[in-house]
């Protein structure tokens, strides 16, 4: 189980956060989002392999590239100044 957790700190409209891996995915949609909040989205990832993220807002996504992770890390994000920080790796 891969399990990240974003903060976000930008006042954006945001539609949707996507969690993907190879094995699976997780999202969370616009009513579960709110300005300085932290939230936690989670799906499997069986031994090593990447993971990605996207934000998607009415008029814009940013994305993540592929990091590495395995089955059992707990990284932790930032959404600042319209960028994803990567806080925590593991």
């Amino acid at each position: 189980m891969l399990v990240v957790e974003i903060e976000i700190e930008d006042n954006l409209e945001i539609e949707k956060i996507i969690l993907n891996t190879a094995t699976g995915a997780d999202s969370i949609l616009k009513d579960d989002i709110n300005k300085n909040q932290k939230l936690q989205l989670e799906t499997s990832l069986v031994g090593e392999g990447t993971y990605s993220i996207r934000i998607m807002m009415s008029n814009d996504t940013i994305n993540l590239p592929e990091k590495y992770a395995e089955g059992g890390y707990r990284p932790k994000l930032k959404l600042k100044n319209d960028k994803i920080e990567v806080v925590r790796w593991f």
